[in-house]
């Protein structure tokens, strides 16, 4: 997901709903870690529960912008860093294209959430769509200068046009999936021995628990919590996450 720096409330919002509603088929998040559209993405995929990576214009011993450092660490935790330039090399505005370029190539989908006529995301666009990549632009009003990027590419048939996460999830070929209803999930919920019960009702619906801090509401007389948890991703009721973290499968 790749975007303006200066994004609008618009774009703010559509970011946050579309990594939401990609919640349970557990994508990826790639952007660049800038400001604007990339930190959103971001950060709304670690709230959800989701890996994220982000591609930098410098070495993976710098953190461009400085004011990114807190997230840049959550995603070694929750995803990860990627840069082609040496370690120690500085951010220079040349390394940009070649970021953009490993964000396409590393993504099943690129998705211009808010892009003004001219910008890097375009870039980043048209060179997914080279590699024969899926790419779409979300539409805004005509009067939206942050959106003419995204009119742009699908004026010139480059990105198509997001309308609804069932059209894109069909595009990727993914499998769909239906939210269970809460009677099913509960009935489903008697095959587990009253252990195993107990630590899934620990993990929130929508987000991913660190270990220490289910540890912190476990009672370690009610059963060994590393084994209990080890139980329940065999039996596929939770996914374990880099940095320790779990959550719902």
């Amino acid at each position: 997901m790749v975007g303006t720096r200066r994004m609008t409330a618009y774009g703010q919002h559509q970011c946050r709903a579309l990594i939401r509603e990609l919640r349970p088929y557990n994508p990826v998040v790639v952007s660049g870690l800038a400001f604007g559209v990339d930190i959103t993405a971001h950060q709304a995929a670690l709230e959800f529960g989701l890996p994220t990576v982000a591609c930098l214009a410098q070495g993976l011993n710098e953190v461009y912008p400085k004011a990114h450092r807190n997230i840049a660490q959550q995603l070694l935790e929750q995803g990860g860093l990627v840069s082609e330039t040496w370690i120690d090399s500085s951010f220079h505005n040349r390394f940009f294209i070649r970021r953009n370029r490993i964000i396409a190539g590393l993504s099943a989908a690129t998705i211009v959430v808010e892009s003004a006529h001219k910008g890097g995301s375009l870039s980043t666009a048209e060179m997914a769509f080279s590699y024969n990549r899926e790419v779409y632009a979300i539409p805004g009003r005509r009067s939206d200068a942050q959106s003419a990027g995204c009119h742009g590419l699908i004026e010139r048939q480059l990105a198509q046009i997001y309308t609804d996460l069932p059209k894109l999830i069909d595009n990727l070929g993914w499998d769909k999936q239906h939210p269970q209803q809460t009677r099913l999930e509960f009935e489903s919920l008697i095959k587990l021995d009253m252990q195993e019960q107990a630590v899934y009702k620990l993990l929130p619906t929508d987000q991913a628990v660190h270990i220490e801090k289910l540890r912190a509401n476990w009672d370690a007389s009610a059963g060994n919590l590393p084994a209990l948890l080890l139980s329940l991703e065999l039996k596929g009721w939770i996914r374990p996450l880099p940095g320790q973290l779990f959550i719902r499968a």
